[in-house]
């Protein structure tokens, strides 16, 4: 099964419907110039995402996040990356 994969600070927070992931923040870490936010989407562990410090969610929250897919990364099963 293939896997994709991306950094923190590639996620950023999608206002539209068609979002590539979509998941409810249960931890908000502020240590000051950036937000880090634990997502939990369903995997079994949680997403943690790096947004501006000005962001204003907190634990609770549903958001959807997107990424720029040059920025995204795919594994095979084994964790090997993959190149198109």
């Amino acid at each position: 099964m293939e896997t994709l994969g991306g950094r923190p600070e590639d996620l950023i927070l999608h206002l539209g419907s068609a979002a590539l992931l979509k998941g409810r923040v249960s931890i908000v870490e502020n240590p000051g110039e950036l937000v880090m936010a634990h997502v939990s989407t369903g995997g079994a562990e949680p997403l943690i995402v790096k947004l501006p410090g000005s962001s204003r969610i907190k634990a609770g929250d549903k958001i959807a996040l997107t990424a720029d897919a040059a920025r995204l990364h795919l594994f095979d099963a084994e964790r090997r990356a993959l190149r198109g």
